[in-house]
């Protein structure tokens, strides 16, 4: 089943997605307004979430057969992440850098180890999808399809039981935070679960939600600035991230994102519009968050082969033309490619198996 709004949803979380990795070209003002707008952009893979519980439902649970169903996610999502991913971490073992590298940094809470040899890099690599930004996304939801029986039986239950595992699963999210530096697939889906199964959930009642909050988007909208406000002044304008059993705290991002998933939801249903750029946007959206690491991996090598070696301090500019050039660069590429290897290929569905598209 096609919805505009869920379209549109997609469109606007894969533009949000891309803002969120394109700070340093520009976006580094660290004033109340900037880090507050920056902290509404950032973590929103929560949204892709959403989305995809809320498609799961709407989608396929009528038709649902866990075989073919991970069959299509296989080659839709798998084959491809193989096949970039491989180039990737040959790229990385070719040029002794990453976790090849001998002078290389390990965090707590990594999966990767000092005493790792090449081939367990190679194959934690593949895991945690660590060799390039966004990847991480592409193990994690794949945990997320492995557990489609969960989620079909999870539709089946009554509301009052759906509303317990959200709850209860929605707190242990809460302490439990995102993976440091993005790189424990496990811990990704244990936080992020619930805001699959608040798709879903959104997805079964969507009449009733619309009902009964369709008229408080002003509301909504409000919180949603408001925590970030809040995190802002309890200095957390990035993600909440930890080892899995260590305790941080409590974690703003998490409740923020699930508000604005509700909001934008709403606000795309009242508002629906159908616009052939949006939807060009929203059909290439996976290619687009396949090929934009690429695109913004390729620049920044440029920037360092045209002015060299520099610090820190130095590499970041503040610019925001600058900063909404790059995003239109990156996306205006990464859509592009996606079209070009289409056209390529003849409209052909087997090019999925590259880019996603």
């Amino acid at each position: 089943m096609f919805l505009q709004s869920i379209a549109n949803f997609r469109a606007i979380a894969i533009i949000l997605i891309v803002m969120g990795h394109l700070y340093s070209y520009g976006f580094v003002s660290e004033d109340q307004v900037s880090s507050t707008l920056k902290i509404i952009i950032t973590g929103n893979t929560a949204l892709f979430v959403f989305i995809s519980g809320f498609m799961f439902h709407s989608v396929f649970y009528s038709r649902f057969e866990y075989k073919r169903f991970m069959i299509n996610k296989f080659k839709n999502i798998i084959v491809p992440y193989f096949i970039l991913a491989t180039i990737a971490v040959l790229l990385l073992y070719n040029t002794s850098s990453g976790f090849f590298s001998t002078d290389v940094v390990y965090e707590k809470g990594i999966l990767f180890e000092g005493d790792d040899s090449n081939l367990v890099v190679f194959i934690k690599y593949f895991i945690t999808g660590k060799f390039l930004m966004a990847y991480w996304y592409i193990p994690f939801v794949i945990l997320i399809f492995f557990m489609s029986n969960l989620h079909y039986k999870f539709i089946n239950i009554s509301i009052k039981y759906q509303i317990l595992i959200i709850t209860l699963l929605s707190v242990i999210s809460i302490f439990i935070h995102r993976p440091t530096a993005n790189a424990n697939p496990l811990q990704a889906l244990v936080y992020y679960t619930p805001i699959y199964l608040i798709g879903i959930f959104t997805s079964i009642n969507a009449d009733v939600i619309k009902e009964r909050f369709g008229n408080k988007l002003i509301l909504l909208l409000l919180i949603v600035i408001v925590i970030a406000i809040v995190q802002y002044y309890t200095d957390h304008i990035d993600n909440y991230t930890k080892s899995m059993f260590e305790y941080g705290g409590f974690d703003l991002m998490f409740i923020q994102k699930v508000f604005l998933c509700v909001y934008l939801y709403l606000l795309l249903e009242k508002f629906s519009f159908n616009y052939p750029l949006v939807n060009v946007i929203s059909n290439t959206s996976f290619a687009i968050f396949f090929i934009h690491p690429w695109f913004i991996m390729v620049c920044g090598k440029l920037y360092v082969f045209l002015y060299g070696e520099i610090g820190e301090s130095d590499y970041y500019f503040s610019s925001l033309t600058v900063y909404f050039i790059m995003l239109f660069a990156t996306l205006s590429f990464s859509v592009a490619s996606a079209l070009l290897v289409k056209k390529l290929f003849k409209n052909d569905k087997r090019t999925r198996y590259l880019i996603g598209y």
